[in-house]
């Protein structure tokens, strides 16, 4: 049971028709179906009423009692003028938009001679139900991406953390393919298409036709870090790798940092380990019940860029030139979000010991920073003296109390 509250009985007065569906709890079949009607105006239509079933659905599913639907309804209809509809409860922000704003994320991708295209989810899924194999970007058709706007919030933006099972190929034999494109299609069906970024077919590949597309490559190694920390953007982690494979995920290097830097402000459910999956999957029925909860990834705590310089010491590079590349990447990247962000929200992680994150936070010294949410955590009398003391006077430091 759903309960309304004064200001949701209202959103439902604007539009009426949403309150059937969200009272019980069912998902719209016939979105897909009306989608494929008209792939090339969906590129550049919102579709509003498809993304407010989406949004609420989504909230009402979520909950796991009729408080806690209340609570998140009231804080979602309050500020549901601003929200697209893949936007996580919005407790973590930054005054730079480079890591909030969707539109600001298009900008970056293509910024100081940078060329990062997005691939549509369809293409994916039509590339693996035909038995063929993700190619270099160079090699594919112009209908493989996405070009609308990405800043509207008619599709969500997945970014793939995987392993490459050969120097030549990243998946010669499309074992990452048949893992992703299932899921993709029972994605789409819960929250509409997906524009997905894979390296190998968003980034221009060797061997380089021209100078632009070897430049264009370097520079766009700088962009990564927007689309994997980015707030709204979900990263899907394809951890399992065929018994040949001698290196496994977690002891990559590329990978390391992918995980490391999107954790800081992404919603947790945006941040999907995909070995945890109990099931084929080619036998996902509900995106939400059979992967969105069962995968969540594991959070490890913010470290500090000298600390993720020792991690990296033990990972394996494909090619070892990058080490010091993705070091200074991790370095920028942990800059420039801690000396923007303004809400940090830890909540839930478990985390028994806080001297790694601690650290880091004093180490950043985040200017803008006036809350941090760490309750569900242990927290020690110590480590909150020093916490409040960088929050300063009108700094929010939430825990448990003892």
């Amino acid at each position: 049971m759903v309960l309304l509250t004064s200001d949701f009985t209202a959103f439902l007065n604007d539009f009426p028709d949403l309150e059937e569906e969200i009272l019980r709890c069912k998902q719209t079949q016939d979105l897909d179906a009306k989608r494929d009607r008209d792939r090339t105006s969906e590129d550049e239509t919102a579709d509003n009423g498809a993304s407010r079933r989406r949004l609420l659905r989504r909230l009402t599913r979520r909950s796991s009692n009729d408080a806690q639907v209340e609570s998140t309804l009231r804080q979602s209809t309050a500020t549901y003028a601003t929200l697209s509809p893949f936007t996580p409860t919005p407790t973590t922000t930054l005054t730079q938009q480079s890591y909030i704003d969707l539109g600001e994320l298009k900008v970056q991708l293509l910024k100081d001679k940078s060329d990062i295209l997005l691939l549509r989810s369809e293409f994916l899924i039509h590339l693996w139900k035909a038995g063929g194999r993700l190619e270099r970007r160079q090699a594919l058709p112009k209908e493989a991406f996405f070009m609308g706007s990405i800043s509207s919030g008619t599709r969500a933006i997945i970014v793939l953390s995987y392993a490459w099972i050969a120097k030549e190929h990243p998946d010669p034999n499309a074992w990452h393919l048949s893992i992703l494109a299932p899921l993709l299609q029972r994605f789409t069906k819960a929250y509409g298409r997906a524009a997905v970024f894979i390296d190998y077919c968003c980034m221009f590949q060797m061997p380089y036709a021209n100078d632009y597309e070897r430049d264009a490559f370097t520079s766009s190694l700088s962009c990564l870090k927007y689309l994997y920390a980015h707030q709204h953007t979900w990263v899907w982690c394809l951890k399992k790798l065929p018994q040949s494979v001698a290196v496994a995920y977690n002891d990559r290097g590329w990978p390391h940092f992918e995980q490391s830097i999107s954790v800081w402000i992404k919603d947790r459910s945006k941040r999907l380990d995909l070995s945890l999956l109990t099931m084929a999957p080619t036998q996902v029925n509900d995106f939400y019940k059979d992967v969105e909860r069962v995968c969540i990834a594991e959070r490890p705590q913010l470290v500090t860029p000298s600390r993720f310089g020792e991690q990296l010491q033990h990972k394996v590079f494909t090619n070892n030139a990058d080490h010091q590349m993705v070091v200074d990447l991790y370095e920028r990247t942990f800059d420039q979000v801690m000396r923007n962000v303004r809400d940090l929200d830890f909540r839930g992680f478990q985390w028994t010991k806080l001297d790694v994150l601690v650290e880091a936070l004093e180490f950043a010294q985040p200017p803008a920073l006036r809350r941090l949410l760490l309750h569900g955590n242990t927290v020690s009398e110590e480590q909150k003296a020093r916490l409040l003391k960088l929050l300063g006077p009108t700094g929010q430091l939430g825990f448990d109390d003892a």
